[in-house]
């Protein structure tokens, strides 16, 4: 397979001092410098497996960012908006490593460390990368149907060709070492690149009008006025932003223009609001939010339903782009032991956060507290009558 390779970082002649050389480089991210130190020992093993004896004249060539098969972009960034960016993935294991380990319907998965083309004389191009392996843990390997992992030290160089798709990993609350594998896709991702004609929508009341960065966005969160729903919308703005970009395969986020808005009106007329101030309180709207196929067979649903708080209603544009209009969510999960009570979605509020396309909205809904208990939900049947509701 011809994969595509952009921003080549190393090329050299392999040697343990080049490898030395290579990874004092003072601009390199910690997880970078930790591939270096296992490269030969990596490479040794995976020469080994091939029944390649020597490595002499092994050409290395270290890049930045690769196309996958299923067209996402896997990446080792040292400085992406001013943050690293190492992809995590998902890796298709083979029937003979299944027997051996725990995994995911028959995935695994990792975090990538470096993207290498490598060359021995007389023998094809290996398109390898260097990753460290996740590892379920042990007493809870799944929550609410989401893999429960934790960084090991385990590393290797693995086919990039094995790699089925990047993955948003996100820090279990409070834990150390622990994460959650997000099973949210950006939703009605399977539209993305199919003709289809723009919806118009019609804002009110612009709030922010600035070009993309982290210190605009740190400017623009510590406005006074701002609800803390708002707030934490803008914490989670650029981690957010990163993954809508790269499930459109867009690498560079260079000179997006982002507005954000009080309101918009949604295709049925209803209204999607996130006011910091109404009457005196706040008003961020709860919305139903149609899912689709391939992402209804990964978790709970209501009728291929499921449940979000907007936290922010964006308009983002890019260069040569048309515009995109988008919602920052905070998803609501079903309440496990008892998802419904009489015929009502339980929901409770989880940390798991996204980009949404406002189109994928198909109604504001009206949430009720569950008497007496912390992060408890009624959703009350919802209609078209719902979205007259004010809620808090």
């Amino acid at each position: 397979m011809a994969f595509v390779y952009t921003a080549k970082l190393f090329d050299f002649d392999l040697s343990e001092s080049m490898i030395e050389q290579n990874k004092k480089d003072p601009n390199l991210d910690k997880k970078m410098i930790k591939g270096f130190e296992k490269f030969i020992d990596c490479l040794k093993v995976y020469l080994n497996i091939l029944n390649i004896i020597s490595a002499e004249g092994c050409r290395i060539k270290i890049y930045n960012s690769v196309t996958l098969k299923n067209g996402a972009i896997l990446r080792t960034k040292n400085d992406f908006h001013h943050r690293p960016w190492f992809s995590n993935i998902a890796v298709n294991m083979n029937e003979e490593e299944l027997s051996e380990y725990l995994s995911d319907k028959g995935i695994c998965y990792a975090q990538t460390l470096l993207i290498t083309e490598i060359r021995l004389p007389n023998k094809l191009p290996m398109h390898l990368a260097l990753v460290q392996w996740y590892d379920f843990i042990e007493e809870t390997p799944f929550i609410y149907g989401c893999p429960l992992l934790k960084l090991v030290e385990v590393y290797n160089f693995i086919e990039i060709e094995a790699i089925e798709d990047t993955i948003h990993v996100v820090p279990h609350f409070d834990k150390n070492n622990e994460y959650f594998i997000r099973r949210r896709a950006i939703v009605s991702r399977n539209r993305v690149g199919k003709t289809k004609t723009p919806m118009a929508f019609v804002y009110t009341a612009k709030l922010f009008d600035f070009d993309l960065s982290e210190s605009m966005i740190e400017q623009n969160k510590k406005d006074p006025n701002l609800d803390k729903k708002m707030i934490k919308g803008f914490e989670k703005f650029i981690d957010c932003l990163k993954v809508y970009l790269n499930i459109l395969n867009i690498i560079s986020a260079e000179g997006c223009r982002i507005k954000i808005y009080n309101s918009v009106t949604l295709k049925n007329g209803a209204i999607l609001r996130t006011k910091n101030d109404f009457h005196h309180r706040p008003w961020f709207s709860n919305i139903a939010v149609n899912m689709n196929e391939e992402e209804l067979s990964e978790y709970l649903s209501d009728k291929g339903i499921c449940y979000a708080q907007t936290l922010l209603i964006t308009e983002i544009r890019l260069p040569n782009k048309l515009p995109m209009h988008l919602a920052l969510v905070q998803w609501y999960d079903f309440i496990e032991e008892t998802p419904f009570i009489y015929g009502c979605p339980l929901l409770k509020l989880v940390e798991v956060y996204n980009f949404i396309e406002i189109e994928a909205i198909e109604d504001t809904i009206h949430v009720v507290p569950h008497f007496d208990k912390n992060n408890e939900y009624f959703v009350r049947n919802w209609t078209s009558e719902a979205s007259t509701l004010f809620i808090n």
